[in-house]
């Protein structure tokens, strides 16, 4: 509400100035905010509109700068959408507060363009995600023309958000080539592995698992080990994707038992497993089992598990019974070492295993009883110093293996991972519900993001026409960026520079002439880290190719005016003379450096002097010397089908000059000798003392030149004012 003032108030107010101008003599901006005051009626009014004055001036600069940003952004050669959510954020930020200043249709106009806003940076960045995971994908061949649509579909089926989409890229990456023998191409094969985990992450399985401890990712990288395991089996592309989907589930929930049994995490049973693949006559026969169907690969995978728990307690002893599972009693030191720590029913015990007589789980229990009776024999053979070297596992491993009670703990495992994925612990599993609730909400919201990414891409192309277009007019073009690659080749006695695009597709080749032109190196800059941050796409064994003459250049200009060692040596080009540059550059051991020094003198520049010390008109003459002096002579190009990217606007040179000195709003004011009241008073200092020479805003000279005006109509206002008062009490 504003501070309205009193008529009594207001002839108050006038009269404290008034009688201040005549004490003084002049007015000081307090006084003439006073009167402003007075005139409206509102206590504080002037600095209210003062401070709105501000917010607006800081609202307009700030709307130029994030309208800026946008050139900005291309002139730094940021690509994707995203580059520019930054600028979007700025832009919108001061139109939606210059909005809130008009009152209520202001600030929800407002209110809507934050939201409009944060849709149109979610796109973008989502875009952006997609493009580049569609980019990674390429590479390993697990994407195929569906591009990021494609990639999308996947990501929602795995589960990921756009937040997480670096660990679906990942996890196909790391498992392409297992993907690619699972479908007979990785493409098909990744197809097949989103489906399947597209069955597991949106049923139930997903709550069971997650109650489990297992995070969306743990859940797909479960599924790929099992692809792994298939794919090593032979038997990966026999599956159906229902029968992927079932058998994947079972092996997440045996690997979590087998977690609890051992104690070892995924990438440690997968190590172990990795031992046991090795082992050429286990695997043979695993195979076989698991050619025999979904009870074949149930009992494979069944194998894997009962060795791994022996493995956890003794690795001898489990690698000696995987080479003993093909049924011969030949192999390495292993075999003699179980057979000794177990005696000789062992080889009864996995006959009966392997041809289904007895369970897996019977199976460690007959192992737990053949280890406890062989025990005290062991224990007695290793009290002998050397005498069982090469005949019995470590002592450590035997105590271990009779400690064992395999029985109670598998099915101590077993009761634990069935009743955590049942949910038995309430608070866990209404947390997992809450947290599958907030993945389906932003799957929704991804959804809707996702649709409006192509309105958002077609606004951005329409805006960088519209910014290219206005570029052009300051004589500003686009030049080929530093992407793509370079390489050189050798036909005969003829040299060719072939340019490629970042799509891989010629864009032209330079044939014949000298070095540096074919290498559009006019500096034979040697290829490294310098040259490849300065746009270098390749090399010819030693001299940098970059993609234009320009890009080379202005390598070759940067160079020059480097200050820094390059490739580690010390190479500080902006001290030296151009004298001591040359022999710098074109070294005596290489060159005919003093013939290169006085080439350059004669071309009318003084050698003497420093580079950046130049003109640039003489800075580019001495560039063209020195190309020459390098070479120079012009082959011929042939265009080829590819075309040339393009990346940040040239320079605009037109003009170097500095922008003028802002002009002073303030103007001399000569006092008058006519009475106080029509005085023109002076700018006073900030402590309100008068200056000689003051100067004063245009619009307060005005304000105190009215002075007489301003209170003739300050008591018209305030007897309106009385009037209003009076009919406002006016009981009729």
């Amino acid at each position: 509400m504003p501070d309205m003032m009193t008529p009594e108030e207001i002839q108050a107010e006038i009269a404290a100035v008034n009688a201040a101008h005549k004490r003084l003599g002049y007015m000081t901006q307090g006084m003439v905010d006073a009167l402003k005051d007075a005139e409206m009626g509102v206590r504080g009014y002037t600095e209210a509109q003062r401070l709105k004055e501000e917010k607006l001036k800081a609202d307009l600069t700030k709307l130029g700068t994030s309208l800026g940003g946008f050139v900005t952004g291309l002139a730094e050669g940021k690509t994707g959408q995203s580059a520019y959510n930054s600028a979007i954020q700025g832009t919108s930020d001061a139109i939606g507060s210059m909005a809130e200043s008009l009152g209520p249709l202001g600030i929800a106009f407002s209110a809507i363009l934050k939201v409009l806003t944060f849709g149109i940076t979610q796109a973008t960045k989502m875009a952006d995600g997609l493009y580049k995971a569609n980019q990674d994908l390429s590479k390993v061949g697990t994407i195929g023309a569906g591009g990021m649509t494609e990639v999308f579909t996947r990501m929602q089926k795995f589960g990921y958000g756009i937040d997480q989409i670096g660990e679906m890229t990942d996890l196909m990456t790391k498992n392409s080539q297992s993907l690619a023998l699972f479908g007979g191409s990785a493409e098909i094969g990744a197809r097949r592995f989103a489906d399947a985990a597209g069955m597991i992450q949106h049923s139930d399985l997903q709550r069971q698992f997650m109650n489990m401890g297992m995070s969306v990712d743990d859940i797909n990288s479960g599924i790929a080990g099992y692809i792994s395991l298939q794919t090593n089996l032979g038997t990966s592309q026999k599956l159906t994707s229902s029968e992927l989907q079932s058998e994947s589930a079972d092996y997440l929930m045996n690997m979590s038992r087998l977690s609890k049994l051992t104690g070892e995490n995924a990438d440690e049973l997968q190590k172990q497993r990795d031992k046991l693949n090795n082992i050429d006559s286990f695997l043979a026969s695993i195979s076989k089992e698991a050619e025999k169907g979904p009870e074949g690969r149930k009992r494979a995978q069944e194998a894997y598990n009962v060795i791994q728990t022996i493995m956890s307690k003794s690795e001898t002893v489990g690698l000696g019974i995987a080479q003993m599972y093909s049924g011969t009693l030949s192999g390495g030191e292993e075999v003699n070492k179980a057979l000794f720590a177990l005696g000789g029913t062992l080889p009864g015990l996995i006959d009966q295993w392997k041809t289904g007589k007895i369970t897996g789980d019977q199976f460690l229990q007959g192992v737990e009883a053949a280890g406890k009776a062989n025990f005290e024999t062991a224990r007695s053979m290793k009290e002998v110093p050397d005498a069982t070297k090469g005949m019995l596992p470590s002592m450590v491993e035997l105590l271990r293996l009779n400690g064992t009670d395999f029985t109670q703990s598998i099915k101590n495992a077993k009761e634990s991972t069935d009743a955590q994925a049942a949910g038995s612990d309430k608070l866990t599993d209404e947390n997992t519900k809450m947290i599958q609730a907030q993945m389906a909400s932003r799957d929704a919201f991804q959804n809707l993001t996702f649709k409006a990414i192509p309105s958002v891409t077609q606004g951005f192309n329409y805006l960088n026409d519209l910014l290219s277009k206005v570029l052009s007019w300051f004589g500003v073009e686009n030049s080929y960026s530093p992407g793509g690659s370079a390489s050189s080749i050798k036909e005969g006695n003829t040299y060719k520079a072939e340019i490629k695009n970042t799509a891989g597709e010629v864009v032209e080749t330079r044939t014949g002439g000298d070095r540096n032109w074919r290498n559009n190196n006019p500096g034979n800059i040697s290829y490294g880290k310098f040259a490849k941050e300065h746009g270098a796409i390749g090399t010819d064994g030693r001299f940098a190719i970059f993609p234009t003459m320009e890009a080379g250049e202005k390598a070759q200009d940067a160079l020059l005016k480097s200050d820094k060692s390059i490739g580690g040596v010390s190479q500080n080009y902006k001290s030296m003379t151009m004298k001591d540059a040359i022999a710098t550059w074109a070294p005596p051991n290489e060159n005919d450096t003093a013939n290169y020094q006085k080439m350059i003198a004669n071309a009318g520049i003084d050698i003497n002097k420093r580079y950046v010390d130049l003109s640039p008109d003489q800075q580019a003459k001495f560039r063209q010397a020195m190309n020459q002096m390098e070479g120079g002579h012009a082959g011929t190009i042939t265009k080829g089908t590819g075309k040339a990217d393009t990346t940040a606007p040239k320079e605009n040179t037109a003009s170097n000059s500095a922008p003028a000195a802002p002009t002073n709003n303030y103007q001399a004011v000569t006092p008058s000798t006519e009475n106080a009241s029509n005085t023109l008073p002076e700018k006073p200092n900030k402590d309100n003392t008068p200056t000689a020479n003051s100067k004063m805003r245009k619009n307060e000279m005005e304000d105190v030149i009215a002075y007489q005006q301003q209170i003739n109509e300050i008591l018209r206002q305030q007897s309106r004012y009385n009037k209003t008062i009076a009919d406002n009490t006016n009981p009729n």
